[in-house]
């Protein structure tokens, strides 16, 4: 079950035995879910009254219903990947009703020996928020997600690996602009936005403002995700050199062609490539949001601009993610601070 926010008001969206139901324009969250679980009471499907509904079959109507929310392509495979997961194990197959906690700390600790541990850790919330729905619904009176640990046996990639050395990072930048074809031009914006690749596929012509050198980026993954980033204007005259040469697509799509947008595997194909080029690592494109973000905090950039700049949710997602650049800059800032205060 999902209540969300639309614009100042609140909506529900579920679906019981294949038909959806939707209805918005409540003031609170709380009014929302009375209104829903009213609904569900006076609804005389039976469906959620089946003692036997699985984990699999309501975590699939879950994902269902997560999947239509707007999110990007890449967040609707990865929640397709989880239901494939739940879907394959024993746990899948159990009654929603009758699961207990040691069973579900088996299925994570399997799944742990398969996956890093963000990955765990994503699909231990993906559950958890889907069996909050189920305990709200009253299908299970008890959430057997509680105090269950997320660990995985996979080693995650060393810190290094996710990023770029600066002078690797200028070079990148400089292989980009060495080819007039859709894969270069995104790993191109990439560098210079710092969006997600999804936020550059997602580039129409029109949230292209070439006189203020701004591009409007939509990853479509948060309620913050939508805003204007500013780029260069030598990196704009890039931009626009490269749309002058290419047939505008009727899609309305920057990077489309037929009405096709060039696939994430493409892009990593070609980063792949420049990496060789470079005689370094070869890493994701998501490797160059992370590296923006390091560059930046290394020229002294706030860690406020750049979280608005990358679209987090607020200062604590940056936070999370990046605290580690920031302490490596402690020892220098805490000779620059105490300078300025022997100064005072």
């Amino acid at each position: 079950m999902v209540v969300r926010k639309r614009g100042d008001t609140y909506q529900y969206d579920f679906r019981l035995n294949g038909k959806r139901y939707r209805k918005g324009g409540f003031e609170t969250k709380r009014l929302a879910r009375m209104a829903e679980s009213e609904l569900m009471i006076d609804i005389e499907d039976g469906m959620y009254n089946n003692d036997s509904i699985t984990l699999a079959e309501y975590f699939k109507n879950y994902v269902d219903v997560y999947n239509e929310s707007h999110h990007s392509k890449s967040t609707i495979a990865n929640m397709a990947a989880r239901l494939k997961s739940v879907e394959k194990h024993t746990i899948g197959h159990i009654p929603l009703k009758n699961i207990t906690r040691l069973q579900y700390q088996n299925f994570i600790n399997d799944y742990g020996k398969n996956h890093v541990q963000d990955s765990t850790r994503k699909m231990h919330r993906a559950i958890k928020n889907c069996v909050q729905d189920a305990i709200f619904e009253g299908i299970v009176k008890r959430d057997f997600t509680h105090n269950v640990a997320p660990k995985s046996n996979k080693a995650s990639k060393e810190e290094k690996e996710k990023y770029f050395e600066v002078y690797e990072y200028k070079k990148l930048k400089e292989l980009a602009k060495e080819k007039n074809l859709r894969s270069y031009m995104v790993l191109f914006l990439m560098i210079c936005t710092g969006a997600r690749v999804s936020g550059v596929l997602n580039l129409k012509y029109s949230f292209i403002d070439k006189t203020n050198c701004t591009l409007f980026i939509n990853e479509k993954k948060t309620d913050t995700s939508p805003r204007y980033v500013e780029i260069g204007r030598d990196d704009m005259q890039h931009l626009v050199n490269y749309l002058n040469s290419t047939p505008i697509d009727m899609s309305g799509y920057v990077f489309a062609e037929c009405g096709t947008v060039i696939s994430n595997a493409a892009i990593n194909k070609t980063l792949g490539k420049l990496c060789d080029k470079l005689n370094t690592t070869k890493r994701t494109s998501h490797s160059l949001r992370h590296t923006h973000c390091s560059f930046l905090l290394s020229q002294g950039i706030s860690i406020y601009y750049i979280s608005k700049r990358l679209g987090h949710k607020n200062i604590d997602t940056t936070l999370k993610y990046y605290s580690h650049l920031l302490e490596e800059q402690y020892e220098s800032e805490s000779k620059l601070a105490v300078n300025a205060l022997n100064n005072l």
